[in-house]
């Protein structure tokens, strides 16, 4: 009978960007990075514009003994501008100058709090961070987001550090003989249980477990061969 087949996926051959790249970061609004030593930053424009407008906007807010109200109004108003292009309130601006003396004076640990309130000003929604962990001790990255995609960062973080798995799924039902010619997709998830894996791909191939054959990679084999000379 023939059936739908999900492999599991070589891992030594996975790129963690067929499902979470630069592109899905931006269009997400999501930043990840701070491990820079083991990690490339993900969507870094997102936090960096932020850091330039608190420390540029700082000398004309605070630096400058001729600056009269208006002007620090008009320098917040320049420096940070709202992504629905809407004016900035009067107690947006005292928070954002307020926030401009904070990040110039606080410690490393606090800037990624203060970087939030900002993009919750300029973005009109609230936003978090935290710090994301894959399986050994050195993997980690803090991470910055929307509330609004919360339920989406335990997928991301076993993306970026390939804790989840990835399948290989025939897209039509076929006999186990013609695996090796079969048309495939790949699809990853953060699942561990084997239940809730064979639940899910049942959703994505949209077929019942009755249709599904499930293959786990259950261990590896390393082969050596000898070439010989006469001698």
């Amino acid at each position: 009978m023939k059936k739908y087949y999900a492999t599991e996926c070589d891992p030594e051959s996975y790129d963690y960007r067929c499902y979470y790249d630069e592109d899905m970061a931006v269009y997400d609004n999501i930043w990840a990075g701070g491990n820079s030593r083991n990690f490339r930053e993900t969507n870094g424009d997102l936090r960096w514009d932020v850091i330039r407008a608190l420390e540029d906007s700082y000398y004309g807010l605070f630096e400058r003994d001729d600056a009269t109200e208006e002007d620090r109004i008009n320098i917040v108003r320049y420096y940070f501008k709202k992504v629905n292009k809407e004016a900035l309130t009067d107690s947006e601006i005292d928070l954002l100058t307020n926030l401009s003396k904070m990040f110039y004076e606080c410690s490393k640990q606090d800037e990624n709090d203060i970087i939030c309130q900002v993009l919750t000003v300029l973005h009109g929604e609230v936003f978090e961070h935290g710090v994301i962990h894959g399986s050994c001790q050195g993997d980690w990255l803090e991470i910055i987001y929307p509330e609004s995609k919360k339920d989406l960062i335990p997928w991301i973080e076993a993306v970026l550090f390939a804790t989840g798995t990835e399948f290989r799924i025939t897209e039509v039902p076929v006999e186990e003989d013609e695996l090796d010619d079969a048309i495939h997709f790949c699809a990853y998830t953060n699942l561990w249980r084997d239940a809730d894996i064979k639940a899910w791909l049942c959703k994505e191939i949209g077929c019942s477990p009755e249709e599904l054959v499930v293959r786990k990679i259950s261990g590896q084999h390393h082969y050596v061969k000898y070439d010989y000379e006469e001698i």
